[in-house]
């Protein structure tokens, strides 16, 4: 399985922030389509379009609400056949281009 979210020159930083217990949410500011299950979006303020596959469209729609970073990887692991360790380590780069990028808030216990 591969989480990825295509932006132009996005870079992952360090996932080992993204603990279990870690909350995560959206931020405003995108407009947002859904084509073919996948989520085309528009930053507003910057002018970057995102494209989001199957997975990493999943996982944005679950963060329209405050969701744990464990709650992300059980919700996915019941979801897709996925190793536990392959999961969590996708789940953190995603959410680090995420956060690198200004689209989700993040706030650690």
């Amino acid at each position: 399985m591969v989480f990825s979210m295509c932006a132009p020159g996005t870079q992952a930083s360090s996932a080992n922030r993204f603990a279990n217990d870690v909350t995560i949410v959206q931020k405003p500011g995108l407009l947002e389509a859904e084509v073919d299950g996948e989520i085309v979006a528009l930053h507003i303020e910057s002018g970057k379009c995102y494209a989001m596959n199957e997975v990493s469209s999943c996982i944005w729609s679950m963060l329209t609400t405050t969701q744990t970073v464990g709650s992300v990887h059980l919700a996915l692991m019941a979801r897709y056949a996925v190793d536990e360790g392959e999961c969590r380590e996708q789940v953190a780069l995603l959410l680090a281009q995420l956060e690198l990028e200004g689209l989700i808030a993040v706030e650690a216990d």
